[in-house]
């Protein structure tokens, strides 16, 4: 994974979970939602705000990349799909 991305959007996960864990303890390859306790409303707010840590424009995800990003995993390796070229992520 991307590591600057993989850092904020595990802080940030840990912050909005229902579960008791630590950004390390965070598994990246289970399902967010059913694992973690994780809203539909806090999936909107950890993506938003994983964006915008990015650089990457909500606009450029597609209807499949909405629907792939079940895990920690594939949320941080979609979004680093989109950075800017010289972005810092």
């Amino acid at each position: 994974m991307h590591a600057d991305i993989e850092d904020f959007t595990r802080r940030r996960l840990a912050a909005l979970t229902v579960a008791d864990v630590t950004p390390g303890e965070l598994d990246p390859d289970v399902d967010l939602v059913p694992s973690y306790g994780l809203t539909s409303l806090n999936k909107v707010v950890l993506l938003t705000s994983v964006c915008r840590r990015a650089g990457v424009d909500l606009t450029l995800l597609t209807d499949d990349d909405l629907a792939r990003m079940l895990t920690l995993r594939e949320m941080v390796d979609t979004v680093a799909r989109y950075v800017p070229v010289g972005g810092s992520a």
